[in-house]
């Protein structure tokens, strides 16, 4: 599972960056989600209604269940502007802390 930082810091938790990028592979439940992220159903729940009303994902109606997908594809392309910038400012901090030595 890759977890995006950026998100992780706007959304203030953990399983929030989790549920958009665990749905990079598709849509999903929130039981799928559930038990790829290890977290309890009401916070995946919620999560995901952060994430909806932000419109970052979408939601359908499957029978019973309610999938969830990424709404707009270039929130992944944004998160890796600002985690590409994080890890070049944490690179150049150890750098420094280090001596110059990477």
């Amino acid at each position: 599972m890759t977890v995006c930082p950026c998100c992780g810091s706007l959304s203030a938790h953990i399983a929030r960056a989790g549920s958009h990028q665990l749905l990079r592979d598709g849509a999903a439940t929130v039981g799928d989600l559930t038990d790829r992220l290890g977290a309890t159903q009401q916070n995946i729940s919620k999560h995901l209604g952060v994430l909806h009303q932000a419109g970052i994902v979408g939601r359908r109606k499957d029978g019973n269940f309610v999938r969830y997908n990424v709404a707009d594809d270039s929130i992944f392309g944004r998160c890796e502007q600002v985690c590409g910038g994080l890890r070049e400012q944490v690179t150049e901090l150890d750098q420094i802390l280090t001596g110059g030595q990477a």
